[in-house]
């Protein structure tokens, strides 16, 4: 107690608080002790007293998680003191009962108002009146006193019922127990929530003072299962505890039913626990503020060695030992709890925020909860087919294991602690630049991002300030999308603190982060393609007022007139840029204040780029913060003011877009290393493909001349519904041949794809592959017959590792097909597999996947997924090949790099080549021709240069911004 009075609310609180601990353990402890007195008065057997036992303890648990929400929005010394007073006057008259019905109602009550309002805040409380350091000394003595009441309970409580009856012992109790209420009413005063721990995060005096928001109760239970120590000490009291209440119950009857002792003999065996909970307690407290000022983990590890000593106990409990046996195990098991227990009080409260730390603790009850469910009744069923033993035994048992648990989360709780600071750090930077004149709008310190067991981002730092465009740039697979998602709250972040407006909103739900006006426009078509457009803008209003809806609708209209001229046309017939400006319109339905787009460009024409372009820029002179994650850097830095260079989860580059063109090595940064087999970083297509194009320009245009026709399409039409797709497309791609195709969205690129390749049928035309009228046949007869179709998003097995794909790719070039020879090992078998190994090790490293060859393909970025189903078409040895946008999601160095893998598979395979794509600076390097669709129909085929400048195909499809049309190449 000494070094508590020097602390701001000296020992004050610690006595006060206690006084109520005692008697409310005094209470519990004669309630406890009178279970077998009320099972020989009234017509109350076993099962009704364990009934009743186990209905108090879930009512609680579930009450005390909304006292624990409202605990956390006001103040908590009133709700204390009045809800004991009233647990009290209700509780005086439990011993009036006779029935499991007239002794639970009261017992309810009580239990309700006096362990729920009034017991619920307290240990919040007593963080709040402590500093960090010095709690561990405020929970040992209040263990100390719980303890005392442990140790009287037995004796005092047996005393009474044997000289003043029940009724007359419970009414005594209920008094003392409304007076330590009215105690706490006269002696103590609201202490400033969190303050000591904003304190020890480094705040200021004055910042400390400002008390965080309260928590929802969603947030609240996503912050708290985000705590790795918490996490893992639920479990622990799950499997701990399984099984203890019930063999604790077992244990009050297995002394007076085994030995033949008294009541109040029973309640002298219980008093020596409590005596060694008091003097472990006592020393306890001061061990825990020792190792939470050096070594905090050791805390859990001590508790965990501990508990799983206790299994000890209960296994000598089942052997029968000699009384003065059970006095001793019983005075080693409280010493023990005395020593450890509070430390797991002052680590919970160093791990659950302060604003959510009530119900936090709450949370913690739920683990009680298969105890009650489960463990009461198996334990009831063990004890009556295998008397005490079978009650004892599986508590040895629940004991080592929750043990082993508790030591286990000591290694995790530094860790957390970090991150607890990290908010607090967070709070403190954006307080001190609004303080200072600059408006930080959003402040992420040491964020931790993962998917199961894969860490994405690692202890990121990032800032945003109001009114500003930041560009997240990267390689694929570099966390960009993955920390829009945890700022939106989509993903949670597993560590660190992310603050918007100067409130941590880490582990907020979605729905409220988006309330508050972050607003997240996800990556590719987020419309629904079945609703209108109207209709699609209307389930945008969830969050706003009926009476506002149709206002910002309108204003959301404004920014996108082509979409007000197909307001009622359903989301799914319009073009794949229309479906992103319904999008971006849907996301300022919502009023953002900060926006996130991610892949604003992704599969989009350049006009329609153009057009996104200047949207988001009217969109930052309404004064709205933008992240836009952006693969194409050309684009990028035509829209943001600042960049954020991602690489592997971490920032490689912050600051003003112009000096990223400064920065080559960043710039140039890529994971598809050695692509094209050449074993070094891939060069952009300009020097890689323009050179190898311009040797070979004049061979190829003679060659192509003479080359047979290895696909054709005549008079090729197609329509969905009144929507004319197709009208009449012909053309001839000859044999090793790259046509590439270009045009507007939705003017059937990808329509032509599908009916060349079988997937949709023709209305009217004729497909020929090779010589042969394939016009009726499906996809997989055309597949058979070499004519192979790629699709745009890498539809690959996300559980195969990279060399089983290809394996599975080389299936057709088995010669070995069954499957009986192969289960058995026949040597021709053998052989066929080592050469289909052998092949796709040619292939591994003639991509450059060699290092990749174990990971699993959900493992992968987008660009090595495009590289890998380039090795699926390399395997297939096709004769034709149609690829859909395969630069579509990928960085722009691995865009740029994707130019000699292509030109690589037509060499090795000698196939001809079909490609869609956007990407001007890629399809001009790689084709021989380029094909422009409009509406339909083919504007122009002709030389890559011929069609690029033809004002039809500029005014249709190119537009007139630089940075749209070439989204990758330089542009300097």
């Amino acid at each position: 107690m000494g070094e508590l009075r020097s602390t701001p609310y000296g020992v004050r609180p610690v006595l006060v608080l206690g006084v109520l601990i005692l008697i409310g353990s005094f209470d519990a402890g004669m309630f406890n002790l009178a279970g077998p007195e009320f099972l020989r008065r009234g017509n109350i057997n076993l099962s009704s007293i364990i009934s009743v036992l186990v209905g108090l303890r879930l009512l609680l648990i579930f009450t005390n998680l909304g006292v624990g929400w409202a605990a956390d929005r006001v103040r908590r010394v009133p709700m204390v003191g009045w809800g004991t007073i009233l647990g009290g006057a209700i509780g005086s008259i439990t011993g009036r009962g006779r029935t499991s019905a007239t002794v639970g109602a009261p017992r309810a009550g009580a239990q309700t108002a006096s362990a729920g309002f009034g017991g619920v805040p307290l240990y919040s409380l007593v963080a709040d009146y402590y500093p960090v350091l010095d709690r561990g000394r405020a929970f040992a003595a209040l263990n100390a006193l719980d303890s005392g009441g442990i140790v009287f309970a037995p004796l005092v409580a047996g005393a009474l019922f044997k000289y003043v009856g029940l009724f007359r012992s419970f009414l005594a109790d209920g008094v003392a127990i409304s007076l330590s209420g009215a105690l706490v009413l006269a002696l103590l005063r609201e202490p400033i929530r969190g303050y000591f721990d904003r304190k020890y995060a480094g705040a200021d005096d004055e910042s400390a003072k400002i008390p965080d928001a309260p928590q929802s109760f969603g947030e609240a239970f996503r912050t708290f299962f985000a705590v790795r120590t918490l996490r893992r000490i639920f479990v622990a009291r799950v499997a701990g505890g399984l099984v203890a209440p019930a063999a604790g119950l077992y244990l009050l009857l297995f002394l007076p039913d085994h030995y033949g002792i008294s009541i109040l003999a029973e309640g002298g065996y219980f008093s020596i626990a409590g005596l060694g909970t008091v003097l472990g307690s006592l020393y306890g407290g001061g061990l825990v503020d020792r190792l939470s000022a050096r070594e905090p983990g050791r805390v859990m590890y001590v508790y965990g060695a501990f508990l799983a000593l206790t299994s000890l106990s209960w296994a000598a409990y089942a052997l029968s030992p000699p009384l003065w046996v059970i006095g001793v195990l019983l005075f080693v098991f409280g010493f023990g709890s005395g020593l450890t227990g509070p430390g797991v009080n002052a680590i919970a409260t160093q791990v659950i925020p302060s604003a959510n730390r009530t119900q936090g603790l709450q949370v913690l009850g739920l683990s009680d909860v298969p105890a009650s469910v489960v463990g009461f009744g198996f334990s009831t069923v063990l004890f009556f087919k295998f008397g005490y033993p079978g009650a004892f035994w599986p508590a040895a048992a629940a004991a080592i294991i929750g043990g082993i648990l508790y030591a286990s989360s000591g290694s995790l709780f530094e860790l957390d602690r970090r991150t607890i600071m990290a908010g607090g750090v967070a709070a403190e930077e954006y307080r001190q630049a609004r303080d200072s004149g600059r408006a930080k709008m959003l402040v992420c310190r040491g964020v931790d991002v993962g998917y199961e067991s894969n860490q994405v981002i690692f202890n990121l730092d990032f800032d945003v300030e109001q009114g500003e465009v930041v560009a997240l740039l990267g390689t694929n697979g570099a966390g960009k999308s993955t920390l829009l998602r945890a700022i939106s709250g989509i993903t949670e972040a597993s560590g660190g603190s992310i603050v918007f407006e100067g409130r941590d909103i880490t582990h907020m739900p979605p729905h409220e982060i988006a309330a508050r006006g972050v607003v997240h426009m996800p990556g590719g078509r987020g419309v629904f393609p079945a609703m209108s457009v109207r209709d699609n803008l209307r389930l945008s209003t969830w969050l706003l007022p009926p009476d506002e809806a149709l206002e910002v609708m309108n204003r959301s209209l404004d920014l996108f007139p082509v979409l007000r001229d197909r307001v009622d046309v359903a989301a799914g017939t319009l073009s794949g840029g229309e479906q992103q400006m319904l999008s971006l319109a849907q996301a300022m339905v919502l009023r953002p204040k900060l926006l996130l787009i991610d892949e604003l460009s992704l599969g989009l024409a350049p006009a329609v780029v153009g057009m996104l372009i200047e949207a988001i820029e009217a969109i930052r002179a309404q004064g709205v913060t933008i992240i836009v994650v952006e693969q194409s850097i050309n684009v990028a830095l035509q829209l943001a003011h600042r960049a954020v260079f991602l690489e592997k989860g971490e920032v490689q580059f912050e600051g003003p877009s112009t000096d990223l063109l400064n920065r080559p090595d960043v710039l140039r940064s890529v994971f598809v290393q050695g692509a094209g087999g050449r074993g070094r970083p891939a060069t952009a297509p300009k020097a890689a493909v323009g050179a190898l194009v311009a040797t070979e320009e004049a061979r190829r245009t003679a060659a192509m001349a003479e080359a047979r026709v290895v696909l054709e399409a005549r008079g090729i039409a197609k329509a969905f519904g009144g929507v004319r797709a197709l009208e009449d497309v012909s053309f001839e791609l000859r044999d090793g041949a790259v046509l590439g195709i270009i045009g507007p969205n939705g003017s059937g690129k990808t329509t032509l794809f599908d009916l060349l390749s079988g997937l949709v049928s023709a209305d009217s035309g004729q497909v020929w592959l090779e010589g042969t009228d394939v016009t009726e046949l499906p996809a997989d007869a055309r597949a058979r017959l070499g004519l192979l179709r790629r699709f745009q998003d890498a539809r690959l097995y996300p559980s195969l590792t990279v060399e089983e794909t290809l394996l599975v790719a080389l299936e057709q070039q088995v010669a070995v097909k069954s499957a009986v020879l192969h289960g058995l090992s026949w040597p021709s078998a053998r052989r066929s597999e080592t050469r289909a190994r052998q092949r796709a090790a040619t292939l591994l490293e003639s991509l450059g996947l060699g290092r990749h060859q174990y990971k699993l393909v959900g493992e992968l970025s987008t660009g090595l997924r495009r590289i890998l189903d380039l090795g699926c078409v390399m395997a297939a040895e096709p004769h034709v090949v149609l690829l859909d946008e395969p630069s579509a999601g990928i960085a722009q160095a691995e865009a740029e790099a994707l130019g000699p893998v292509l030109l690589q598979v037509r060499r090795d395979t000698g196939c001809s080549m079909m490609i869609i794509e956007h990407d001007m600076p890629l399809i001009s390097a790689v084709s021989d021709q380029l094909i422009a669709m409009d509406q339909g129909r083919i504007l122009l085929q002709d030389r890559p240069d011929v069609v690029l400048a033809d004002s039809r195909v500029v005014a249709a499809y190119l537009g007139t911004s630089t940075a749209a049309t070439r989204r990758s190449g330089s542009l300097v």
